[in-house]
């Protein structure tokens, strides 16, 4: 346990510049004092000390503000002992010392056991046993009435920031960040991406082109063959040309293979070595970067160290200049030195010559004296003889002066008491006549108060008896109105009630209560005949008669109402029928529609619903409805007559006939309420008559007895009196008597003998008077030379502490130089140990620059090497396209000419083997259609020439683009799935952030409850406005204070506000327990009984940790381990402290 030992002021606010310390112990300590004393700067000293920043919180307006008025005061300093016995804060001592000092530039220092250190640094060690300027185990002058006037928004944000989800809150932050960074990434993946799904498009058409250019030229040769077939008997010459022309084109095509093979190699081996080179260059450039951070450091390390070097010659100069200045210094010393010695010596001689002079004076004065003396002796003699004849004269003066005195005084005391007495005989015969008087009217009184008593228990016992008939006659019409209500609720559940009442009459009053959203009865915005109505009641189970509202709230409200009357009603919320529009089933029905709202409502009713004229089964999720009956999709049956029975219309009158009934019975249950309520407060109004009458007798009776009694001790001191006075009479007569005596015994007195004597003695005084006169002028010049010679041998003693304090100084000033040489030597020494250092990095930093030079250089050539890879390689590619085009240039000719020559070969095979079986005879070729053939021809000449201009490398680059495209793709995905991760982040954040705060909220809710109790005996609890979405409400405080209903803080008074704020406050606390809590008049505006509990609770409290609480109670003071009093005395706050059984004792 971490708690306050002492606290040290100087200077601060109200306290002056001399050192103020309090002594603290453990338990309750109590500070009070009268206003303005300078209480609560006890408390900012305290706050101050512990790194307090804000000058608002100090009460001040600037910080310099916080040092005394007076002008001498430049600082203030503030100093808390800790006990750290327990080694809570991480310091191996006992006891912990912080300590601030504030000048009147405003700049603050900060002390941890005389050693200055950081704020930060301070905050730090103090937070180990939760320790803070502003937290909530210190509560400033205030914080009460600004917590009991805060809002709900106010409350939940306190309550919010004690429960530590700011931090929560900058998670947020970043993932929102870095959830716009994920959108922004896909983005601009999505556009890219887009551009590339285009460009995928155009070459999957162009592909195709290609594809269909290879089958359109394909079949165009088979139909050419045909043609080569008929003509080659006229093309036979031609063979031996096109066989040599095709060996020609297989050679030219065997080497383009040839070649096509090698440039792959090459490529192959190419495209490694671009691999091995690509991973080279990885890797210098990993180094590169590795190098370039290490030198950056260096680079930095080299700027400290030259900085630090500038430092020290700074230090240096500085060094030189003050020792040269102490030089200086020393020179000027010496010389005062020699005045001052100087200055000494004459001072001697000075006191010499004084001290002879004085001698001689005092000599002179010697003799003078004794002459005095003896004078003075022989005038004692002779007044000592007169003073002896003179005391006896007047010693029997006196004697008979005080015997005369004496008597004079017992006179006037004896008459004094007799007029005392016969005053106050006249005040007691007043006082018991009036006590008299008053107790017959204290008798009237009560005798026409137990009249009156009597009168109100006569009309209280009527009272009672009409109250016991009333509640008999409510409780019967109560119990009529159950069973009706109960008969009422039956019949209308039974389904045989509709359409009771005026519905308009029913709209017009829900209108006229203020409610808004309701739009009517649906089957009134229909226009239908009987048989279509009949066929949607049966549809909808009756919900065509519904009454059509805005929302489902609006229905659940209103169906609370009607339940509570006992009416039976359908209520549809048409934001459940949004999106239903008008199916074919309506347009079939041909109904028309007065509102758009009634068309959405019958929609949404009609969902899976068939009509038909016939019986047919229903579909699957489906229900037929026909006239006069409904078959359901589990096949159920419904027969649907759709006329009323008769009992239904007698149901229908007597349910009528009994709503009217229980609306009489509501209003004479009313009526008997109203009556009861009366009676009841006639009932309690009489009955306080009562006892107010009743206490009123006991009053008088009391008052009477007390007269009485009164009186009769009156009388009983007039007898007395009467009895003193006659003895003070007689007493009065004897001291008269010795007066008189006393007189003529002075009378007799001779003192003329004493005349001679006293002519004598004044002779003798007249004699000492002038040597008297004479010594004192002696004695006068001795004081002068005395006076003269003591101030010159203090003005030699400060001529020599001079001479001292130089010669101090002189040794200080060596010892001073000797520091400096030292410090200059020291300061030399690392200055060189930062050269060599310096040097040793400089020239680490010069190789560290040629190695990267060095890779920087290989990275450079690799990148080249990389590059000319690159083109070789688009070379090659471009090679490739060549190659690939003139080698399809040459199949495609090689195979035109092959498919020629076959079919010419063919042909010819054919006429020869023709012409073998004819014999040489002419035969006949068959007949074709060669207008369809032409057209043929035609249609696939045009449509190649239309894909004359494609691209040929389409089918590539397509595979190619696409693969890139899969790639986007995925990237794309990837993107999202990331996106969707910190959105899911973003709602376990808010997750947590709700859970936390929620948490806090129930702790500090049962707390308060705990503590409320503690102090009220009555009960007290939070409420969120919002339980399901917290952060959107507020937090409401409701107290029920004993004898009062619950209600809302803001409706309690100021100091109902005050108990609960200070429960919260207590109940805060509870979260972040402390070692030490202070208070400052945090029960200003409690009533006693609270502050008696507060202060009870705090006696508690103190027995585990340390309690300060500033108040001006007396029953705070009086629960108190130590009082300490802080006063106001010329201008400045003094300290005077006290245990409570140390102020008992003392009474």
């Amino acid at each position: 346990m971490v708690f306050i030992k002492r606290l040290t002021i100087q200077g601060f606010k109200s306290f002056g510049p001399r050192r103020t310390s309090i002594a603290l112990e453990k338990g309750l300590m109590v500070i009070t004092g009268p206003n303005g004393g300078g209480k609560s700067n006890v408390m900012d000293a305290i706050r101050f000390a512990l790194g307090e920043l804000s000058a608002h919180n100090l009460r001040v307006g600037r910080m310099a503000e916080l040092i005394h008025d007076d002008p001498k005061t430049n600082y203030a300093r503030v100093s808390i002992t800790l006990d750290n016995s327990e080694r809570v804060l991480p310091i191996n001592s006992p006891e912990v010392t912080v300590a601030r000092r504030i000048d009147r530039n405003g700049e603050s220092i900060y002390f941890l056991n005389g050693r200055q250190v950081s704020r930060n640094e301070l905050l730090t060690v103090l937070s180990m046993a939760n320790i803070k300027p502003s937290g909530f185990n210190i509560v400033p002058q205030g914080s009460v009435i600004e917590i009991a006037e805060m809002g709900g928004s106010e409350l939940r944000k306190m309550i919010e920031d004690i429960s530590g989800i700011s931090d929560y809150e900058k998670r947020r932050e970043e993932a929102e960040e870095q959830l716009a960074i994920a959108e922004k990434n896909l983005a601009i993946a999505k556009a890219s991406t887009g551009e590339v799904k285009l460009r995928v498009k155009q070459l999957q058409k162009e592909r195709n082109q290609a594809y269909r250019r290879i089958h359109a030229e394909r079949f165009l040769n088979s139909i050419k063959s045909l043609e080569f077939r008929r003509g080659i008997a006229q093309i036979e010459p031609e063979l031996s040309s096109i066989d040599g022309e095709l060996m020609e084109l297989e050679e030219r095509l065997n080497e383009l293979s040839s070649r096509r093979m090698k440039i792959l190699e090459e490529k192959k081996i190419l495209e490694e070595r671009w691999e091995e080179d690509s991973h080279k260059l990885k890797e210098v450039e990993m180094e590169i970067d590795e190098l370039k951070r290490k030198r950056e450091r260096m680079i930095s390390e080299i700027s400290r160290l030259n900085t630090s070097i500038s430092v020290m010659d700074e230090r240096l100069r500085r060094i030189s200049d003050e020792r040269s200045y102490i030089e200086e210094r020393l020179k000027n010393v010496d010389e005062r030195i020699m005045s001052i010695e100087n200055e000494i010596e004459e001072s001697r001689r000075s006191l010499e010559i004084l001290a002879a002079e004085f001698n001689e004076i005092k000599e002179f004065e010697e003799r003078e004296r004794e002459k005095l003396r003896s004078a003075e002796e022989r005038l004692k003699r002779k007044i000592s003889d007169l003073n002896q004849k003179r005391k006896v004269v007047q010693g029997e003066l006196r004697r008979l002066e005080a015997r005369i005195a004496e008597a004079d005084a017992e006179i006037e005391q004896l008459k004094r008491f007799i007029d005392n007495s016969h005053k106050e005989l006249d005040q007691l015969f007043d006082e018991s006549s009036k006590n008299m008087l008053r107790v017959i009217e204290c008798l009237k009184e009560s005798s026409n108060i137990d009249e009156n008593a009597k009168n109100i228990e006569e009309k209280l016992r009527e009272f009672k008896s009409r109250l016991e008939r009333s509640l008999s006659k409510l409780e019967d019409a109560k119990e009529l109105e159950a069973k009706l209500n109960e008969v009422l609720k039956k019949i209308s559940l039974s389904g045989l009630i509709r359409g009771i009442g005026k519905r308009e009459t029913l709209l017009e009053e829900i209108r006229s209560a203020g409610v808004d959203g309701i739009y009517g009865f649906l089957d009134n915005e229909i226009e239908a005949d009987e048989k279509a109505f009949k066929m949607l009641e049966a549809a909808t189970d009756g919900w065509i008669h519904a009454l059509i509202v805005q929302d489902l709230n609006l229905a659940l409200r209103l169906a609370e109402i009607f339940a509570d009357s006992g009416m039976n009603l359908k209520l549809l919320p048409l934001d459940m029928a949004e999106g239903c529009r008008g199916s074919r089933v309506l347009k079939s029905m041909k109904l028309k529609f007065r509102s758009e709202w009634a068309e959405k409502a019958l929609a949404y009713l009609l969902r899976g619903v068939r009509f038909d004229l016939g019986i047919r089964l229903p579909k699957i999720g489906e229900r037929v409805v026909s006239p006069g009956l409904v078959i359901h999709p589990d096949l159920r049956i419904e027969v649907n007559p759709g006329k009323k029975t008769l009992l239904e219309s007698l149901l229908t009158r007597e349910y009528l006939k009994s709503m009217k009934i229980l609306e009489r019975v509501k209003g004479e249950v009313m009526k008997i309420e109203n009556e009861v309520k009366d009676l009841e407060q006639a009932i309690q109004g009489h009955e306080m008559k009562f006892m107010s009458l009743a206490t009123e007798r006991e009053r008088l009776a009391q008052e009477a007895w007390t007269r009485y009694v009164s009186t009769s001790e009156s009388i009983l001191k007039e007898i007395e009196l009467y009895s003193r006075i006659r003895r003070m009479n007689s007493e009065i007569l004897e001291a008269e008597r010795k007066r008189v005596e006393a007189r003529e015994a002075i009378e007799r007195l001779k003192v003329n003998e004493l005349e001679r004597e006293e002519e004598e003695v004044e002779m003798f005084k007249e004699e000492v008077s002038s040597l008297r006169a004479e010594y004192e002028k002696v004695k006068v010049k001795a004081i002068e030379l005395e006076a003269m010679l003591t101030e010159a041998r203090k003005h030699l003693e400060r001529l020599e502490d001079s001479r001292r304090k130089l010669v101090e100084e002189k040794t200080q000033l060596e010892e001073r130089v000797q520091k400096l040489d030292r410090e200059s030597r020291n300061a030399l020494m690392e200055n060189e140990r930062n050269i060599e250092v310096l040097e040793r990095l400089k020239e680490e930093l010069d190789e560290k620059t040629i190695k990267l030079s060095e890779l920087m250089e290989l990275s450079k050539s690799l990148s080249e090497k990389i590059n000319e890879y690159s083109l070789k390689l688009r070379e090659y590619a471009r090679e490739l396209d060549e190659v690939g085009v003139e080698y399809q240039e040459l199949s495609s000719k090689i195979g035109s000419l092959r498919v020629r020559r076959t079919q010419l070969e063919a042909e010819l095979s054919r006429l020869k083997e023709g012409l073998k079986e004819l014999g040489g005879q002419e035969i006949e070729l068959p007949e074709f259609d060669q207008e369809l053939l032409e057209k043929i021809l035609a249609g696939l000449e045009e449509e190649l020439k239309e894909l004359e201009m494609i691209n040929q490398l389409a089918p590539s680059q397509y595979e190619d683009l696409i693969q890139n495209y899969k790639l986007r793709s995925i990237r794309i995905s990837e993107l999202e799935k990331e996106r969707e991760k910190i959105i899911k982040f973003i709602e376990w954040i808010e997750g947590e952030k709700k859970r936390v705060f929620l948490e806090t909220f129930d702790k500090v809710a049962e707390t308060f409850e705990i503590f409320f109790s503690r102090l009220t005996g009555g009960q007290g609890w939070l409420r969120l406005e919002n339980p399901n979405d917290p952060f959107s409400g507020g937090v409401e405080m409701i107290l029920k204070f004993p004898g009062k209903s619950a209600r809302s803080a803001r409706a309690a008074s100021g100091g109902e506000k005050s108990v609960a704020a200070v429960a919260l406050l207590l109940a805060l606390q509870g979260l972040t327990p402390a070692d030490f809590y202070i208070f400052d008049e945090i029960d200003a505006h409690m009533d006693l009984q609270y502050s008696r509990r507060l202060a009870e609770l705090f006696k508690e409290m103190a027995e585990k940790t340390q309690i300060i609480v500033i108040s001006l109670k007396d029953i705070m003071a009086e629960k108190a381990d130590q009082l300490i009093g802080v006063y106001n005395r010329g201008g400045e706050s003094m300290i005077v402290k006290l245990k409570l059984e140390e102020v008992i004792k003392t009474g």
